[in-house]
């Protein structure tokens, strides 16, 4: 999240390409493949007896809650609607919990809020640098 915050306020795309990598590696490594949403521990951390999710957002929001809006944001950053299949599926793993207590998982619900809309998006387009320095 800290690094889609910091392409969003820099443009600087190694920003980007960091958060797309650690997303990447996020969803090899810590993706639940039949029932959605991110284990705290990695596919290849070892003998452990139980892979647990969070989602309850307390002081620190869980790491369910911030994927699903990272997932969502880069998926409209790379235009990959797969990302918001995974975002969706995040939503749809723990919409029972969530449902029973709302107040208790107020990042997530920010998730989902900027998932449904209404939002805008403004593409600026510009001349690389290099090609101004060599007209100028």
């Amino acid at each position: 999240m800290g690094l889609l915050e910091l392409y969003e306020a820099t443009f600087e795309i190694h920003y980007l390409k960091a958060a797309i990598e650690l997303n990447e590696d996020q969803l090899t490594h810590f993706w639940d493949k039949r029932e959605g949403g991110f284990f705290i521990t990695s596919d290849d951390a070892g003998n452990i007896l139980v892979r647990k999710k969070d989602i309850y957002d307390g002081a620190v929001p869980s790491g369910n809650s911030v994927a699903m809006l990272n997932l969502v944001r880069l998926g409209r950053i790379k235009a990959d609607p797969e990302l918001e299949r995974k975002a969706e599926a995040i939503g749809q793993a723990f919409s029972r919990i969530i449902e029973m207590a709302p107040y208790g998982y107020t990042m997530f619900m920010s998730a989902l809020d900027f998932a449904l809309g209404p939002s805008e998006e403004i593409i600026i387009a510009g001349i690389c640098r290099q090609l101004i320095q060599r007209i100028c």
